[in-house]
């Protein structure tokens, strides 16, 4: 075929195509029965042994990551970490993360090296977050190293002799590009808050908070409609921002939660960045409470709007949204009597149910519909009572170090 890339012939090149069958079969599914993607990964898996890590390529690398980004989809998250760390650690050893080592022969291979490199440091940038470790890369590894192009595959293919312009429309790698920007924020905030010994105080964390804001405002997707090109995923953008914004509140708002003294007699800091504070409003600041109500809305009025939901794009739905909830039910048990308590409750019922009609995660879907339910029933029993913490952890920022130091 005129244009297209020879078949691997490779024991890592073969490995790579059936990782690819295996993660389009996972995502196109629409039922638990309708998987077939097992299969394709079990004959990746048999390929892979031991002497290939010694090899080295870039194949390899690309079937490692998909493998691992597979791996998390199955529910097997250390696993697919780990796979996910080979493939870092061999890129790194290829030079991918160089730009001076990374030429290509051509104009594709060259963008095909960035867009690798790139894809792994995104991978990289989730998994932190959502294990709570410190990410393999540090923040300086890849500032030299230039974000993918935006151009569209039929302008950069394998006779192009000359790098492409680059579109001004949505292309394919538009999502990547956005990810990728998002990743160095959120890289750079993740080194900042690591320095901050013994750990960030409430004031260091609000400024990360409005640093993330304003550094992604750009970045926002508009309003999503499920007809337009590649909709789930610029709407999977949207809905990632406010999570990584949210994660950065996390252990103040924890916390918040936990601490009485800090709640009755709470740092104005600590207010602002759990919930809107009229007179200290700024426009480059949302709240933790906000963002998980955004994306709790947004998601639905997605799913809503949305006929085609296939195993991928319900994945993000419950990842993002189960995230959202649990702040929404953190916020119950911090403030019971909060006169917008019955708005959360309803929001954490209309996810429940949105979860309920899910098809394609059976049994995954049934586990976080459970344990959703779980939480809400365990809000309730406490009939507008807040846990306590065994010790008194002090101050907000006291009780943010102890978090911190935990992992929380």
């Amino acid at each position: 075929m005129s244009g297209a890339l020879p078949t691997p012939k490779t024991k890592a090149g073969q490995m790579l195509i059936y990782m690819i069958f295996a993660m389009g079969a996972f995502d196109i599914g629409v039922g638990e029965a309708s998987d077939t993607a097992q299969s394709y990964f079990e004959t990746a898996r048999t390929i892979f042994r031991q002497t290939l890590l010694d090899e080295g390529s870039i194949e390899l690398v690309q079937a490692l990551a998909i493998m691992g980004n597979y791996l998390q989809r199955r529910d097997t998250p250390n696993s697919g970490y780990m796979c996910l760390g080979l493939a870092i650690r061999m890129a790194t050893a290829l030079g991918l993360h160089n730009p001076s080592a990374r030429r290509g022969p051509s104009p594709l291979d060259d963008e095909m090296r960035h867009r690798i490199w790139w894809g792994l440091v995104t991978l990289e940038a989730g998994c932190s977050l959502t294990f709570g470790r410190p990410p393999m890369l540090g923040y300086a590894s890849f500032l030299t190293s230039r974000i993918p192009a935006n151009v569209d595959d039929e302008d950069l293919g394998v006779g192009t002799m000359q790098p492409a312009q680059e579109s001004s429309s949505v292309t394919l790698y538009s999502a990547v590009i956005t990810q990728a920007r998002l990743a160095k924020v959120t890289f750079f905030l993740q080194d900042r808050l690591a320095r901050s010994l013994p750990a960030p105080t409430v004031a260091q964390i609000q400024w990360c908070g409005e640093y993330f804001h304003r550094e992604v405002a750009l970045l926002r997707p508009g309003p999503v409609s499920p007809d337009e090109p590649f909709a789930l995923a610029r709407a999977v953008q949207a809905w990632r921002m406010r999570d990584y914004q949210s994660v950065i509140y996390r252990p103040v708002f924890l916390a918040s939660a936990w601490d009485p003294q800090s709640r009755s007699d709470a740092d104005p800091r600590v207010k602002i960045i759990i919930r809107f504070v009229p007179h200290v409003a700024m426009a480059d600041f949302s709240s933790c409470r906000t963002l998980a109500t955004e994306n709790i809305r947004d998601i639905s009025l997605f799913a809503q709007r949305s006929d085609d939901h296939h195993r991928g794009c319900e994945w993000y739905i419950l990842y993002f949204a189960f995230q959202a909830c649990l702040t929404l039910l953190l916020s119950i048990v911090r403030e019971p009597t909060n006169p917008d308590a019955e708005v959360w409750r309803k929001d954490v019922e209309d996810t429940i149910r949105l979860f309920q009609q899910m098809t394609s995660k059976g049994k995954v879907r049934g586990g976080v519909w459970v344990a959703l339910k779980t939480d809400r029933n365990v809000i309730c029993a406490f009939h507008g009572k807040s846990p306590r913490r065994a010790t008194d952890t002090g101050s907000p920022d006291r009780a943010t170090t102890e978090l911190c130091r935990s992992g929380g």
